[in-house]
């Protein structure tokens, strides 16, 4: 029994030791199934087209690229690519054709310099992500790459950089050719700003870049706030005296519309003593906690740069609460709340992401509001308030592309 124990310990010892020593090498050998993805395709690409252009096999370059746009579409390394040698060989124009001989994408009706104006300043600020992956990768490429798939995709932009630089000395360029020619050799989205020249009317690329100003000008997206500061009641409902708040906000906006679900919470006991009734019995409290829960919304009525005026008005349910009888005994007594106003709004941030644009801003605002608290039995607290906030907000939204640029 004892030989037979001592027998499968050295067998399971020399297994455990033979199965330790199949290194990764064995096992990626043996990963020989593959599914040739979009994703696989593109990397190969970049991988693949910087040498064949510099051995000028023409041909084979040729089939490559019409299969990478063939599987994957109009990927921004592609378009860049394509732009850059049709300068080079005199037949750029401003347009996106949909045939394998030059900017081809999956099928569609949308004629070739209508795709070209809605998208062109899109690649062109793809390509600045592309240029910059060496040094910011994380921009670019997702963070599960690798530091081979950062190095082919630099070494890619590279070659981009370096068909750029070699049409830096032509003279026979058009104003727009110049212009991309230099963009490509230093991109940056700053330098778009030139497009608003008079040098490039009535180009495609200037009318381009003027719709995607205009287009940047409208703010959307999914919002989040935080707000504080003060509510003053009216009429009788000053027996309460001045309270802070603090609250907060969700919701969303569309250009220059805006809805939010909103939250207030009023704290701090009146300075005087009020008379609640409750079962026939009446108390003295100074015991006061206030909260509005509602819709707010918004209408942008000017906007001046980071400066924005907004109309304001929202509903909801308006209450009060009160503790009384030693704290045993504790009575909400709610109001409709309408309200109405006007904001004043600052954008501190603008961060123009690949893949998401992200405002940060701060916000004043005034508003009336009309209540009306019913204490049956007790002191009459009926009376309005208006409202002066300080907001703290951020407006957040995906961007949809009809490409992905790897």
């Amino acid at each position: 029994m004892k030989k037979g124990i001592v027998a499968l310990m050295i067998f399971l010892s020399f297994s455990v030791t033979a199965f330790g020593q199949v290194g990764d090498n064995v096992v990626e050998g043996m990963m020989t199934m593959r599914i040739l993805d979009c994703e696989e395709i593109s990397y190969n690409a970049v991988n693949l087209i910087p040498r064949l252009y510099k051995e000028n096999k023409t041909d084979t370059l040729n089939a490559i690229l019409d299969f990478w746009r063939k599987n994957c579409g109009m990927k921004e390394a592609l378009v860049s690519y394509t732009i850059l040698t049709s300068i080079k060989d005199h037949t750029f124009k401003e347009e996106l054709k949909f045939d394998k001989s030059a900017f081809a994408v999956d099928s569609t009706n949308v004629p070739s310099t209508d795709y070209y104006a809605t998208n062109i300043i899109a690649y062109l600020n793809w390509y600045y992500y592309g240029f910059s992956v060496r040094h910011k990768p994380k921009i670019y490429i997702e963070p599960h790459r690798g530091d081979y798939y950062v190095a082919n995709y630099a070494q890619y932009y590279d070659f981009l950089n370096s068909i750029a630089l070699s049409l830096n000395s032509r003279k026979d360029l058009s104003k727009v050719e110049r212009f991309l020619v230099d963009y490509y050799i230093q991109p940056n989205p700053a330098k778009l700003n030139e497009l608003l020249s008079d040098e490039y009317n009535g180009t495609v690329l200037q009318a381009a870049y003027k719709r995607h100003k205009e287009e940047k000008k409208h703010v959307s997206g999914f919002q989040l706030s935080v707000h504080s500061g003060m509510w003053v009641p009216q009429a009788n409902a000053s027996r309460f005296s001045n309270h802070p708040y603090i609250g907060g906000s969700i919701g969303g906006r569309n250009n220059k519309v805006m809805i939010d679900l909103s939250l207030h919470i009023r704290f701090l006991d009146a300075p005087n003593y009020y008379n609640v009734k409750d079962n026939d019995t009446v108390y003295r409290t100074k015991s006061f906690t206030g909260f509005y829960l509602g819709l707010d919304g918004g209408y942008q009525l000017l906007k001046f740069k980071r400066h924005e005026l907004d109309l304001l008005g929202g509903f909801g349910l308006d209450a009060f609460e009160a503790t009384f009888n030693n704290d045993a005994i504790n009575t909400t007594y709610p109001s409709l709340n309408l309200n109405a106003g006007l904001g004043y709004k600052i954008f501190l941030t603008h961060k123009d992401r690949n893949k998401s644009d992200k405002y940060s801003y701060i916000a004043f605002q005034a508003k009336y509001n009309w209540t009306n608290y019913c204490n049956p039995g007790g002191t009459d607290m009926t009376g309005n308030a208006y409202t002066f906030g300080v907001i703290y907000g951020l407006y957040y939204r995906s961007i949809s592309f009809p490409y992905n640029p790897m």
